[in-house]
C-alpha cells in the first residue's frame, strides 16, 4: 500500500516530513516525543491466536515479543491510512492518522481496542499454551 515499485526512501521521506510537520504544528520538543506517544498509545503486549487442541480451535491470548509488537503498530497505522479514502496526498493522510492517534480517536486505536478486548474475551483459554 505505501511502497509501490520499491520505492521505499520515497516514502521514508514522506512519513518524515509528516512527523516533522505534525511535531512543529504541536509545539512539541523533538520529533521522537511524538513517536513514543504513538508507540504508547498503541502498545499491546498480548495477542490473540488460533491453537487447535484435540480437533477444537481455540483463540489463545500469548504474550508477544518487542519486534511483534512494533510490527502490528506499523500494521494498525497502515488499516487507518486504507480506511480514508479521502482523495489528498500520502502526506496529508499520515498527519491526519497521526494527529488522530495523537488526540485519541483514530482507526488504529479502533483495531487496538478489537485486540485488547478479543485478549479479554478469551482470557479463560490460556491454560491452552503449552
Amino acid at each position: 500500500f505505501l511502497i509501490r515499485k520499491g520505492k521505499k526512501e520515497a516514502v521514508r521521506k514522506i512519513i518524515a516530513a509528516s512527523i516533522y510537520e505534525l511535531t512543529a504544528g504541536l509545539k512539541l520538543p523533538t520529533s521522537a516525543s511524538i513517536l513514543w506517544t504513538i508507540f504508547k498509545e498503541l502498545y499491546s503486549g498480548v495477542e490473540v491466536r488460533l491453537v487447535r487442541k484435540k480437533g477444537r480451535h481455540h483463540f489463545v491470548p500469548f504474550n508477544i515479543s518487542y519486534y511483534r509488537q512494533t510490527y502490528l503498530i506499523i500494521k494498525w497505522i497502515q488499516e487507518g491510512l486504507k480506511t480514508n479514502k479521502e482523495r489528498v496526498p500520502l502526506k496529508q493522510k499520515v498527519q491526519a492518522e497521526l494527529r488522530s492517534i495523537y488526540s485519541k480517536t483514530s482507526e488504529s486505536k479502533k483495531n487496538k481496542r478489537n485486540n485488547d478486548a478479543l485478549v479479554f474475551l478469551h482470557k479463560s483459554n490460556i491454560h491452552y499454551r503449552w
